[in-house]
């Protein structure tokens, strides 16, 4: 039985339980499931897609100029239209729905704001571990540069937006959008992908 004052919402400590086996009786895998689902199918509304901008403008303003001065960002016009859709399926989507999909906290949970918090640290310190690991053992073209600090540190701040942007807006999309955006623009406008063709020749040239 609902009374008036809580519909649609209004008491917080109400949460919604599926009816079904796989989304409300599975442990864990019932949280990570209705995560994901809650997280794609909510759009940003208007202000969100605007407070999504601004924390995409504060992340540049910050990772732009630490980029320019550590020389890790270089400008270098290098544009290629596959690859710009690629990047949008991986990394941008599947490490989303990795990293804040199932690590942080949907809003149908009501978490409180230290859980949340460490959820968004959990998954920004797993989010700058995956980068190296991953060109470890499964992408080596990434490596050494995965593993530079200068990445890893922006690798870390992008963690922090997206985060940011997921838990303001409650969708996924729009921190899918930031990182994909902050990824193009690093491989096309700043010579991240000069640097992963040149890692990759190297290793070819060393394994000659």
């Amino acid at each position: 039985m609902l009374q008036t004052f809580q519909v649609p919402g209004g008491d917080g400590s109400i949460f919604p339980v599926a009816p079904t086996v796989l989304l409300g009786q599975v442990p864990v895998l019932s949280t990570l499931l209705i995560r994901v689902v809650a997280g794609l199918t909510t759009l940003p509304s208007g202000w969100g897609w605007l407070i999504c901008a601004g924390i995409g403008l504060g992340y540049a303003a910050i990772a732009v100029p630490f980029g320019l001065m550590t020389g890790f960002l270089q400008f270098r016009w290098d544009l290629n239209w596959n690859q710009f859709f690629l990047t949008l399926v991986f990394p941008a989507f599947s490490e989303e729905l990795v990293f804040r999909g199932l690590l942080l906290p949907s809003f149908l949970e009501n978490a409180s704001a230290g859980a949340w918090l460490f959820g968004l640290s959990l998954s920004t310190i797993l989010f700058i571990l995956y980068h190296p690991l991953n060109a470890r053992y499964f992408y080596p073209p990434g490596y050494p540069m995965f593993w530079d600090w200068r990445f890893l540190v922006l690798a870390g701040w992008l963690g922090i937006a997206c985060g940011v942007s997921y838990g303001v807006t409650r969708s996924l999309w729009s921190a899918v959008s930031l990182h994909w955006l902050a990824v193009i623009i690093w491989l096309f406008v700043f010579g991240g992908k000069g640097k992963l063709h040149v890692n990759q020749t190297e290793m070819l040239h060393e394994s000659h």
